[in-house]
This record gives structure tokens, C-alpha cells and sequence, in this order.
């Protein structure tokens, strides 16, 4: 490899470094989010969180749903007695 190839490559590695660098930081900040807006150490524990919000969502509206129907059952029968 000639000295214009050497100096291709130092070019190469030195953005890769400074790409992993900023993605290292970025890792870092978004982690640091985690825990500071849904109080979670790593992915995992946000996958886990996600999955009860989920199902916490699901079990809500389900509720929501059936409140509904009882109140229109409630209104239709509350119409037929007029």
C-alpha cells in the first residue's frame, strides 16, 4: 500500500472513531432519558414498562367500552318506558 492509501485509510479510521464516539454519546443520553422520564435502568426494563402500559391501555379501554354499552342500554330501556 502506497503512502496516498495509508492516508485514505487514517482518514477512515479517524470518521469511524469519531462516528462510534457520537454514537457512544448518544447511547449514553438516550439512556440517561430512560431513567430520567420512565425511571428505567436499560431496554429491557422499557420493553418490560412498554408491555404493562400496553396492557394497561387494553384493560382501560375495554372498560371505557362496556361503560359505554351499559349507559346505552340504560338510555334505550330509559326511551322505552316513555
Amino acid at each position: 500500500m502506497d503512502e496516498k492509501g495509508l492516508l485514505q485509510l487514517k482518514d477512515k479510521i479517524a470518521q469511524a472513531k469519531a462516528k462510534a464516539s457520537e454514537i457512544q454519546g448518544q447511547r449514553e443520553y438516550l439512556i440517561k432519558e430512560l431513567k430520567n422520564q420512565w425511571n428505567c435502568k436499560n431496554i429491557e426494563e422499557a420493553t418490560s414498562k412498554i408491555e404493562q402500559m400496553a396492557n394497561e391501555v387494553e384493560r382501560l379501554d375495554k372498560q371505557i367500552k362496556e361503560g359505554i354499552s351499559t349507559i346505552q342500554e340504560k338510555m334505550e330501556k330509559s326511551e322505552e318506558k316513555k
